[in-house]
């Protein structure tokens, strides 16, 4: 009868049990001696855990893998183990029963819905998903000194305030704190432990050390209330080899690219402007796609500085190629004009020949005048305009060509304009010469220096003129590989064909000087922009470099 009734109460308490989750007794009778621990009758899962101060809770986290860091979302994703121990000491604990020890006594899941648990938070938690298979993988032991453990597979998805300005070189810090929701710290207070299978720690975009919080990480205080934290920090530091490549290489190559144009000839136009344009057009589709793929930012990020910062630069270059090109047209219309005012001076300066086929003429004075500046011009290498030697010359244009010479000379008179002829030092010199007036051959006239015009004069009758020698009227010879046909000079025809040569070569010779002189502009230009750009370039990399690996983040924790 006695084993009947003993029965009968052990199945009424799992019934009473199974109803309420964990057991419930008084702490005496046949009841408590049938299991390790039960809850009193008046239990209050609402109501702290009574002690002397703040109850402890620690917090045990081991972070089985960081699986997801995400840019874009700014959030982190961890895979970690979730164990909350505290001291339940209104439990009561059969010590004579065989089942305690030293690992405590397995607790059924069921059991934490009739007991009191603490209202945890996870700052900036955006998501916890606890894993279930059968049922919740989670556990419940309760230890014989009144601690219970509660401990949960879980996923937990925090935000983390990131900022990206300084992307790729940036370093970011999240904070994964653990607290009470409600209880400040004289009602509950945290320590926690933590730790990172590094081993199983799949690859990311960051380098992930977890370390400890700082101390005044581990209190917030709201509406003059201190709550107690704890938790770790994640710092998180970007691999910066894969941007590196991608990116920061190909287009730093790409300005270094651009520099070679600076020695292609500016003559050869499609040449030096494709390359530039093809490289400015590969940039700004750099820019894009770096645009598209980066994190967004308040402003630029590093690398999109980077990549504006190269598309400048080839375009200055760009813009310097543009310049010489405005100065190779503006000389070239300069050098037309040139050329018109020096046919405009051929056609003055000399008259046609008589009917009777004579050189025997004289340029008039303005035109003599005007020759000898020109003559001046040339040796000398001035600047003058030669705009300005025609329009300072009011008689210039004005005066009409007579056909006779002036008075008092005679063919063979030295003529006082003659006297200009030893200021020119012609050597070696061929040019292209037009049909002369009278329907003549095209004539080469190659002048070497003579002293005087007598000097000259009487080399030629001697026949030691370096020019003529060798001459015959009507006769073609060659000089050093050129070949040319001039007439005998006889009187003051060899005035008249020296003054002509001279104006012919003369004017060559304004057109070579010009030439060369504007090539040497723009080679000039070239050769400062070689110097230039590269060195520009280095500077803004070094203040590039500087201000985002040593001293953004100072900026950033000033900020």
């Amino acid at each position: 009868m006695a084993r009947q009734l003993s029965s009968l109460l052990v199945i009424i308490f799992w019934a009473n049990g199974c109803q309420s989750g964990m057991p419930r007794c008084d702490g005496k009778g046949i009841d408590f001696s049938l299991t390790p621990y039960c809850l009193p009758q008046d239990y209050n899962k609402d109501i702290v855990p009574p002690t002397d101060g703040p109850l402890y809770i620690n917090v045990d986290i081991w972070v089985f893998e960081v699986s997801k860091i995400d840019d874009i979302s700014l959030s982190m994703t961890f895979e970690l183990y979730f164990d909350l121990t505290w001291k339940e000491t209104r439990l009561n604990i059969n010590e004579s029963s065989e089942e305690w020890s030293d690992k405590g006594v397995m607790g059924s899941t069921n059991f934490v819905q009739s007991i009191w648990l603490p209202d945890i938070q996870i700052l900036n938690l955006k998501e916890f998903r606890k894993r279930t298979i059968v049922t919740d993988v989670a556990g419940l032991i309760i230890f014989k000194d009144k601690r219970v453990l509660y401990t949960i597979s879980t996923e937990a998805v925090i935000s983390c305030p990131m900022k990206f300005s300084a992307y790729p070189l940036d370093h970011q810090e999240c904070k994964f704190n653990v607290g009470s929701y409600i209880h400040d710290a004289t009602q509950i207070f945290f320590n926690g432990t933590f730790g990172h299978d590094v081993k199983n720690q799949r690859a990311q975009q960051y380098e992930i050390g977890i370390l400890p919080l700082d101390d005044a990480d581990k209190t917030i205080v709201w509406v003059n209330r201190n709550y107690s934290q704890t938790g770790f920090k994640i710092n998180l530091i970007r691999r910066r080899t894969p941007v590196l490549l991608q990116t920061y290489l190909p287009s730093g190559l790409f300005v270094i690219v651009s520099w070679i144009s600076f020695i292609v000839p500016p003559e050869v136009v499609p040449g030096r402007m494709a390359l530039l344009v093809t490289l400015f057009l590969v940039l700004v589709n750099i820019f894009t796609h770096v645009s598209d793929n980066a994190p967004k930012a308040e402003g630029l990020t590093a690398v999109e500085t980077w990549v504006v910062m190269c598309i400048l630069h080839v375009f200055c270059v760009l813009s310097e190629y543009a310049i010489i090109l405005k100065i190779i047209q503006v000389e070239k219309r300069r050098n037309e004009r040139t050329q018109k005012i020096i046919t405009k001076s051929h056609n003055h300066l000399f008259r046609p020949q008589n009917s009777n086929g004579d050189h025997n003429h004289f340029p008039p004075p303005a035109a003599r005048s005007v020759q000898h500046q020109i003559s001046q011009r040339v040796h000398s290498g001035s600047s003058t305009p030669l705009e300005q030697i025609f329009q300072t010359d009011p008689d210039f244009g004005h005066n009409p060509p007579s056909d006779s010479p002036p008075s008092g000379s005679s063919g063979t008179t030295e003529h006082p304009h003659h006297s200009h002829l030893h200021h020119r030092h012609l050597k070696d010199f061929s040019v292209y010469s037009p049909t002369g007036t009278a329907g003549g051959p095209i004539t080469h006239h190659v002048l070497h220096h003579a002293s005087s015009h007598n000097d000259l004069l009487n080399s030629h009758h001697n026949n030691k003129c370096p020019l003529h020698r060798k001459m015959d009227s009507e006769q073609e010879t060659s000089w050093n590989g050129l070949d040319f046909s001039v007439t005998r000079p006889v009187g003051s025809t060899r005035i008249s064909n020296g003054v002509r040569g001279l104006s012919d070569v003369g004017g060559a010779i304004v057109m070579q000087r010009l030439s060369r002189e504007q090539r040497d502009k723009y080679e000039r230009v070239d050769n400062i922009a070689m110097w230039l750009f590269p060195i520009i370039f280095f500077a803004v990399n070094v203040c590039y470099w500087s201000y985002f690996l040593l001293f953004n983040e100072m900026i950033q924790d000033l900020w």
